[in-house]
């Protein structure tokens, strides 16, 4: 098994995280007026030029809006927010957010899943099915490897959603499900705590079975109860 180097986050990013964990938590709510960076120099314990620049990177991320010879106030980051801002969010904390915000980006994802397997089940060819087999192959073996962590086998499931994406002929789709990879990895991984190895990898044959099959609404049935699984899981 390989492990990875341990990254020790900057004080840039440390601040950013606490300002983000406020906002996120509902301590800080949107149009509320920040203290002065001098002031949240001193009560963080960072210097002014960190929470310059941390500042300066949160209005970039749609959490804050800083205004001339005013101040710098908590942004409503749905309204502001960019795709990098979705980034963050699901950075935050490995994607544990709260209940709506996890139930708002499983809709989206639904939506776009599904929009994937209905596209992929018209377009889909004979050497497509054979790749999409073997990636299920390998998930099986894996599966079976108990010295396979489970975030790895998490990480190829979600492998072979994202490649149904690109099978699918759209130069976008895989683009857009790609920014939801880290918290789709978490959801796999709880999916094989919930299923169990084995279950997991027959899942996700059942799912490549449905979309060879030209069942989509299959495919589409068995996201909406592993998202329903997952919410009861984790809330």
């Amino acid at each position: 098994m390989k492990f990875d180097a341990i990254e020790v986050p900057t004080i840039k990013e440390l601040f950013m995280d606490k300002m983000i964990d406020l906002i996120l938590s509902g301590k800080l709510e949107a149009g509320e007026k920040l203290p002065t960076e001098r002031e949240l120099a001193e009560s963080m314990r960072v210097s002014k030029t960190i929470v310059h620049l941390g500042l300066t990177e949160l209005e970039r991320l749609g959490f804050v809006s800083v205004v001339p010879r005013k101040g710098a106030f908590v942004a409503n980051y749905a309204e502001k927010g960019t795709q990098e801002t979705l980034g963050a969010l699901l950075r935050y904390n490995r994607g544990t957010l709260d209940k709506h915000t996890v139930e708002s980006m499983f809709e989206f994802r639904q939506a776009l899943e599904g929009a994937i397997f209905r596209r992929f089940s018209k377009v889909h060819t004979e050497a497509e099915d054979a790749a999409l087999l073997a990636i299920v192959e390998n998930i099986h073996r894996e599966a079976a490897d108990n010295t396979v962590a489970a975030e790895t086998l998490a990480e190829h499931i979600f492998n072979m959603h994202h490649a149904v994406s690109v099978l699918s002929g759209n130069n976008v789709f895989p683009l857009v499900l790609n920014a939801f990879r880290t918290v789709s990895i978490v959801f796999w991984e709880n999916g094989i705590r919930m299923y169990g190895r084995a279950e997991s990898a027959q899942r996700a044959e059942a799912y490549a079975r449905c979309l060879i099959n030209n069942d989509a609404d299959g495919a589409i049935a068995l996201l909406d109860g592993d998202i329903d699984a997952y919410l009861s899981f984790a809330f």
